[in-house]
């Protein structure tokens, strides 16, 4: 009896040790898929953020930015039939999901064959900061004064220091925010966002290097372009001033200059053939005259943008250090206008 009560224990043993290996072989089964799953996943998010980041750079061209995005794919041994691409924010942004099947190994005698990974990433070509206003003014010391007649800002208004609204029939159909204070003044003022007091300041970027590495025509001292009809296409790069003087400018791109940049005359017409971003790296922007419409984003980080006349619109920006608008008739439309014309990169959002 004693020899078969040891026989039965011995068989036992045998069946636990059987139970326990079967469990531990699917415990390193399970870490051998997981890990080599994981590594799938890794290798994918990598190949899907770099075809994003060269579709988005294509942008606002979606048919461009599809097949930059696809070679991408194709270039890091992804499959460009499992990416899906979609686009948002006035084809600004690009969105892809990416998904693929692998097989499982060890995990296959659970009756688990395959498993499928799915990964996404979305870039944009955001400039952010600033350029999310409409108007800004970024001195830390000066009050932006909006003042005038008749007076339309689409869009919103910041102010890294005070803010001050004077004048009659001024309207602002974004909100308003300040580092300091806020005060509104006049009659006829008509803001229809909130107020916001005591917002954080907001650093203005330095895009001259950049634009200075791409511009097709370099100028090594002050240029005055005069005319009835100055066409302007492509980037451009002056270390000095630069002055327009004429009735009809076409073009888009960067005309960036050191210095200042002057838009003097009546009857400007600067519309219709696309954006411009019209940058003073560090002297001033005036713009001068009567019956004036840019499409342009203005910006002078370190210097003060002057409107001075009637009957002057800007579809775009009005970003500078200091802002200063006097006059009447005056539109800034920043709702309609996206910025387009920023040289700025696309980045990963997810």
């Amino acid at each position: 009896m004693l020899r078969r009560l040891v026989n039965n224990e011995r068989g036992s043993v045998i069946v636990l040790f059987a139970l326990a290996l079967t469990v531990f072989a699917g415990v390193a089964g399970l870490v051998v898929d997981v890990g080599y799953l994981y590594g799938q996943h890794a290798r994918l998010q990598n190949g899907v953020d770099a075809a994003c980041l060269a579709g988005a750079a294509r942008l606002p061209n979606t048919g461009s930015a599809v097949s930059a995005a696809d070679d991408y794919a194709e270039s890091n041994g992804l499959a460009s039939a499992n990416l899906v691409t979609a686009f948002s924010q006035n084809n600004r942004r690009l969105n892809l999901t990416y998904t693929e099947n692998f097989p499982t190994f060890f995990l296959n005698v659970l009756g688990i064959s395959t498993a499928s990974i799915k990964v996404t990433a979305a870039a944009a070509l955001d400039a952010g900061g600033p350029f999310d206003f409409t108007i800004f003014s970024g001195s830390d010391t000066d009050i932006l004064p909006l003042n005038g007649s008749d007076v339309k800002v689409y869009g919103s208004i910041h102010s890294d220091q005070s803010l001050s609204i004077n004048g009659s029939t001024i309207l602002v159909t974004g909100g308003v925010e300040a580092h300091d204070s806020i005060a509104v003044h006049g009659s006829k003022v008509d803001i229809r966002g909130t107020q916001t007091e005591g917002v954080d300041r907001i650093d203005m970027p330095d895009y001259s290097a950049q634009i200075r590495d791409i511009a097709a025509a370099k100028y090594s001292t002050n240029q005055t372009f005069n005319g009835t009809s100055l066409n302007v296409d492509g980037s451009m790069y002056v270390d000095g001033n630069v002055t327009f003087n004429g009735n009809k400018i076409s073009g888009t791109g960067s005309i960036m200059a050191t210095g200042n940049i002057n838009n003097n005359g009546n009857n400007i017409s600067q519309t219709g053939n696309g954006q411009l971003f019209m940058y003073s790296s560090n002297g001033n922007i005036a713009i001068n005259g009567n019956n004036i419409t840019i499409d342009a984003i203005l910006y002078a980080p370190n210097g003060n943008i002057t409107i001075n006349g009637s009957n002057i619109t800007i579809n775009g920006r009005v970003i500078g250090n200091r802002v200063t608008m006097n006059g009447s008739g005056i539109t800034v439309n920043g709702d309609s206008n996206p910025v387009t014309s920023l040289p700025v990169s696309p980045r990963l959002v997810e």
